[in-house]
C-alpha cells in the first residue's frame, strides 16, 4: 500500500486524522443524501418514463463513473505523494531551524540549501501533476453533467410531440431523470473528494501497521 512507509509521522498524523474525519464525514452525509432522495425519484421517472428510462439514466451514471475512475486514479498516489514531499520539506526546515549554529559555524548553507532544493523540487513538480489532473477531472465533470441537463429532454421530445406526455409530464419526468442520475452518479461527482479520502486512509493504516 501507499501508506506503507509512515514517513515524518509527527509532520502528519494530525492533520491525516483531521483530514480523515472530516472526509468521512462530508462523503457519508453525501452518499446518505443521495440514497435518501434516490428511491422517490426512482417512482415518479418509472411512473412517467417508464422502465426505459431509469435503465438509462443508471446507466448514464455507470458509463460517467467508469470515466472519472480511468482518469481520476492517479489523483490516489498523487495525493499520498504530495503529503509526503511536503512533509519531507517541512522536517528539512526544521532541521535547518534547530541547528542554525551549527550550520553557521561550519559555513553549511549552500549545504543546506541544495537539500533544501532538492526537497522543494518534487513538492512543485508533485502539484503541477494534481492540478493538471484537477483540471481533467473538471472537464469530464463539465461534460458529463451538461450533457446530463440537456439528455432527458432529447429524449422525451418524440413521446411530448406524439402527445404520449403533456408539458407538465415533459419537464417532470426530466428532473426526474437528472436528479436519479445525480444520485447514481454520487461516486462520480464524489471522486475528487473520495481520492483524498483515500490517500489519506492509506498513510494513517501505514502509520498504524
Amino acid at each position: 500500500s501507499y501508506g506503507a512507509a509512515a514517513d515524518n509521522p509527527d509532520q502528519r498524523i494530525s492533520e491525516d486524522i483531521r483530514q480523515f474525519t472530516g472526509s468521512t464525514l462530508g462523503l457519508g452525509l453525501g452518499f446518505m443524501r443521495s440514497s435518501l432522495s434516490l428511491p422517490s425519484f426512482t417512482v415518479i421517472l418509472w411512473d412517467i418514463a417508464g422502465p426505459a428510462f431509469v435503465a438509462g439514466a443508471a446507466a448514464y451514471a455507470v458509463v460517467s463513473t467508469y470515466l472519472a475512475h480511468k482518469v481520476g486514479k492517479p489523483l490516489v498516489k498523487l495525493n499520498q505523494d504530495q503529503q509526503k514531499y511536503e512533509a519531507n520539506f517541512r522536517y528539512g526546515l526544521v532541521n535547518v531551524r534547530n541547528n542554525t549554529e551549527s550550520i553557521a559555524l561550519q559555513d553549511g548553507e549552500p549545504v543546506e540549501k541544495t537539500i533544501l532544493k532538492n526537497l522543494f523540487g518534487p513538492v512543485v513538480a508533485n502539484q503541477n501533476a494534481i492540478i493538471n489532473k484537477g483540471v481533467q477531472m473538471t472537464a469530464l465533470s463539465a461534460t458529463i453533467n451538461q450533457t446530463a441537463n440537456v439528455m432527458p429532454y432529447i429524449i422525451m421530445l418524440p413521446q411530448f410531440f406524439s402527445r404520449k406526455l403533456d408539458l407538465g409530464d415533459f419537464f417532470q419526468g426530466a428532473g426526474a431523470f437528472q436528479q436519479v442520475q445525480g444520485d447514481l452518479s454520487w461516486f462520480f461527482n464524489a471522486y475528487t473528494d473520495l481520492a483524498d479520502w483515500k490517500s489519506v486512509t492509506n498513510r494513517l493504516t501505514g502509520f498504524s501497521e
